[in-house]
């Protein structure tokens, strides 16, 4: 159980994690500032919510572009973003971190 005190002007996502199996369930609370997407651009946010899964890197490139710099590295319960890019076609892949 965890307690979590909500406030006003944030959005919230509660996601399930961890694994019933071994007791070790729990909710990830994600808080971000409620603001509005400017025009043209969308908003995006990467969650890595695999307890048995490596650290990642997460790029975010054109369709067919190589991979280039990642736009960041985390492990499990970490967040990357929001980050807000212009409007458009892209492809974010997850790697295992380096």
């Amino acid at each position: 159980v965890q307690d979590t005190t909500l406030l006003g002007g944030r959005d919230y996502t509660v996601l399930a994690v961890g694994k019933v199996a071994n007791g070790t369930l729990e909710p990830l609370v994600i808080e971000n500032l409620k603001s509005s997407v400017p025009t043209g651009q969308v908003r995006v946010e990467v969650v890595h919510a695999s307890p048995d899964a490596p650290a990642v890197d997460v790029y975010v490139t054109a369709p067919a572009a190589p991979l280039g710099t990642a736009l960041g590295s985390f492990s499990f319960g970490g967040t990357l973003g929001p980050v807000e890019v212009p409007a458009g076609q892209y492809r974010i892949r997850v790697t295992p971190a380096s």
